[in-house]
């Protein structure tokens, strides 16, 4: 249990204390203990993930179990690359930790395979080879789940052969998260449409959507308002590489349920992201972009643009968000 934690559970056992036999006077003091641990702590920021971060890739160095015989070595030209188990992005750390055990590269890789870093998960396995013996290497990871401040936390392990032994290289990896959800400043042509006007005909060369300036400051730190949508609307549009491209191909109202569930589903695409634009290697984009539109009892719709390729993006005009893999699955056009 953390410090904070301790504290704030002495804060309220206290307030219990002064309050028993005060009958509905005991809330107000719950509520302002509450208050004063809401005011003390304070609000992630990019430099404080980023150290967070950096100290949870040390601790992923300290849980990995080394083969007896192992001592710290210099680098190996053979393990110069830790493999690319983290996704590349501008925010990407890497601790790395050598060692050097007189032992055959076999009974290394057994050792791992039956000795995993309690509390992780496996992330695969990968072997490599030459021309000759020794440029043979063997890889292994473990990952970790996300947490609030960074995603993609791996603990990687590269063997190779050397002289006398096996060269261990050892790393943490892992990318920090800015708690700043990243503005949409993509150029080009935006769409605005509502419930009433129905789906645009077309979003050939469409990069997003365009919403009212009056909702820009509830926009800016969520992708919907707070309140709860009573209607909605689906628009789907074929691929920008099909013969079609850009064209409607889906038009769905939708009731007061399923636009609900349509934007609780958005609410749990995570707002804090990898700073800077990632890098993604994707083939050519085959899969369409769509249009969601919900309506509240007051106020303007809004817009969202969503597209489903590898560089997936949702973005309601004000922020937009990157995809990773562990995005809600978001229905697509029929």
């Amino acid at each position: 249990m953390t410090i904070r934690r301790l504290r704030l559970l002495a804060g309220l056992f206290a307030a219990f204390a002064v309050c028993a036999g005060c009958g509905a006077r005991a809330p107000s003091a719950l509520a302002r203990v509450a208050a004063t641990t809401a005011r003390s702590t304070p609000a992630p920021t990019a430099a404080g993930n980023r150290r967070a971060t950096r100290a949870e890739l040390h601790r992923l160095l300290t849980v990995v179990t080394l083969p007896e015989g192992a001592r710290h070595s210099r680098p190996v030209h053979a393990l110069s690359s830790p493999g690319d188990i983290t996704p590349a992005a501008a925010s990407r750390l890497d601790l790395t930790r050598y060692w050097w055990v007189p032992k055959p590269i076999d009974d290394v890789w057994s050792y791992f395979q039956s000795h995993p870093p309690a509390g992780l998960t496996s992330a695969g396995d990968s072997q490599s080879s030459g021309p000759s013996p020794a440029d043979r290497t063997e890889g292994m990871g473990w990952s970790e789940p996300d947490r609030s401040f960074a995603t993609s936390l791996v603990l990687a392990v590269n063997l190779a052969l050397v002289r006398g032994g096996t060269a261990i290289r050892v790393d943490g990896q892992g990318t920090w998260l800015d708690p700043r959800p990243p503005r949409d400043t993509t150029p080009g042509t935006r769409v605005r449409t509502t419930v009433v006007d129905g789906c645009p005909r077309s979003v050939r060369g469409v990069v997003g959507v365009r919403n009212p300036r009056s909702l820009h400051r509830a926009l800016a730190s969520a992708l919907l308002p707070a309140a709860r949508p009573a209607r909605g609307l689906l628009c789907g549009y074929a691929p920008p590489h099909s013969a079609a491209a850009g064209t409607l191909r889906r038009s769905e109202p939708l009731t007061a349920a399923q636009a609900r569930a349509l934007a609780d589903q958005l609410a749990l695409v995570p707002l804090a992201q990898p700073p800077g634009t990632p890098r993604y290697l994707c083939p050519a984009q085959t899969l369409g972009s769509y249009v969601f539109v919900f309506a509240y009892p007051t106020g303007p719709d809004v817009d969202v643009w969503y597209t489903r390729a590898c560089e997936r993006t949702v973005s309601n005009g004000v922020i937009r968000l990157n995809a990773n893999p562990h995005w809600p699955r978001l229905p697509a056009p029929r």
